[in-house]
């Protein structure tokens, strides 16, 4: 009797999901566990889930699902800006920063 092949066929690579591998410290990998016992929902589920929320409307900058460009001007502008009259190095020392 031929064994049924269990895995799933997809029409194209496009449909194939990607598999990543991540280090978490034990202890958060701990909650990760329960939260997803309690919940009954999947590991895999629950980080989907997580980085579907922070790329779109979980985003703290407010940014949501902006580009890359629009992340990388930000950034740039925000390097760009001149020092504070009152942040100046102490007598005789260099200073940590560079301006």
């Amino acid at each position: 009797m031929a064994k049924l092949d269990k895995r799933l066929k997809y029409q194209n690579d496009d449909e194939k999901p990607v598999t990543i591998s991540m280090r978490l410290p034990k202890e958060l990998h701990t909650r990760l566990v329960r939260y997803a016992m309690e919940h009954r929902q999947p590991i895999s589920e629950l980080v989907r889930d997580g980085l579907e929320w922070r790329l779109g409307d979980g985003d703290p900058r407010g940014l949501g699902d902006a580009s890359t460009k629009d992340d990388e001007a930000y950034y740039m502008s925000i390097q760009q800006m001149p020092w504070p009259t009152c942040v100046r190095p102490l007598r005789g020392k260099k200073p940590r920063y560079r301006p």
